[in-house]
């Protein structure tokens, strides 16, 4: 673990670019950067999330609707897959039944946990250039506690901060704190309001 990170320090030191560093497959087998934008890419938001979380999974059709609405924006939307016994084949079944044409990213280290501090599932990172952390937070206000689901959100952080840093302001932070399940191996890290579906 130790020369990993003195190579890493070594990599930055000849001018290659942290992001390039954190290199992961898709549940397709694809490979990505999630912290890196794309070409003339604003920002990328990686979704946190646990295939068998049912508050993740009551989100599913809102993270679509927000990755179509800012793809052509130049927003790349990624769903983390946390569970670090998660198959592709498993990952790529899952996405197609809940409708998330995104890339799915397994990350069963949380490496993108520890590097953006995320927590819980489902909380978004927004990443901007230089992997420079725009916006981590809920996505809506529509789970007020567990087992309290409103009927609508009354608060869309994610959409705010989104439309915020397209406009080229300042992301706004989250008004509440993200409900829904600790990412596997980070509860030693996790947040004092957090909670764990039962």
């Amino acid at each position: 673990m130790k020369s990993m990170f003195v190579l890493a320090a070594m990599w930055v030191c000849a001018g290659i670019p942290a992001a390039e560093l954190l290199r992961f497959k898709t549940a397709t087998g694809a490979e990505v950067a999630p912290l890196a934008l794309q070409a003339d890419g604003k920002a990328n938001v990686l979704i946190f999330y646990l295939h068998d979380c049912p508050i993740c999974n009551g989100y599913a059709p809102e993270i679509a609707r927000l990755s179509a609405e800012f793809a052509s924006k130049g927003v790349t939307f990624y769903i983390v897959q946390t569970d670090p016994h998660l198959t592709g084949d498993a990952a790529v079944k899952h996405a197609a039944e809940y409708g998330l044409k995104m890339p799915v990213v397994l990350d069963p280290e949380n490496r993108l946990a520890a590097r953006t501090g995320a927590r819980i599932t489902p909380e978004a990172v927004v990443v901007g250039a230089d992997e420079k952390i725009l916006y981590r937070g809920r996505i809506d206000d529509l789970y007020a506690d567990f087992g309290k689901r409103r009927p609508e959100p009354t608060t869309r952080d994610l959409r705010r901060a989104l439309k915020a840093l397209l406009a080229g302001r300042t992301a706004p932070e989250a008004s509440g704190t993200a409900v829904g399940c600790f990412i596997p191996g980070m509860d030693s890290l996790r947040k004092p309001e957090g909670k764990k579906v039962p």
